[in-house]
């Protein structure tokens, strides 16, 4: 006999709403990004399934690296019987703290729904130091 029938749909629904969002990186704005260094630069590398190269902006201001996707709603979409809806439009933004870089060698490409960003590695501060105690 169950005595909280109603109360165990619900908790069932919440858990699936919580995992769709968990595993759906594009509900949370977050763009999935690899980074790593190559040839003096740290390479970002960016996935953007379904999104069109004009539709992707990489923009350097006031240290931060912000790379911007949007995706358009299809008018032609209001006509059509969905069984499900998973994909989502609008736009997404991921930002990138980077200090102390050129500027002018930053370089972009985009193929087959990976976007790389090219950042010329920061020239390293010495940002810690013993001080001896007379």
């Amino acid at each position: 006999m169950d005595f909280f029938p109603q109360t165990r749909k619900n908790i069932s629904e919440l858990w699936d709403n919580l995992t769709d969002d968990m595993f759906s990186p594009f509900k949370s704005s977050a763009m999935r990004t690899d980074i790593y260094e190559k040839d003096g630069n740290i390479v970002l590398e960016t996935e953007l399934p379904g999104f069109h190269k004009e539709n992707i902006s990489v923009d350097y201001k006031n240290e931060y690296l912000t790379i911007t996707a949007k995706s358009k709603y299809e008018a032609e979409a209001e006509t059509r019987k969905y069984l499900k809806r998973e994909r989502t439009y609008g736009e997404y933004v991921r930002r990138f703290y980077v200090d102390g870089i050129d500027k002018d060698k930053i370089n972009a490409s985009f193929k087959e729904g990976i976007l790389k960003v090219a950042v010329p590695k920061p020239e390293t501060k010495q940002s810690f130091k013993t001080i001896n105690i007379d």
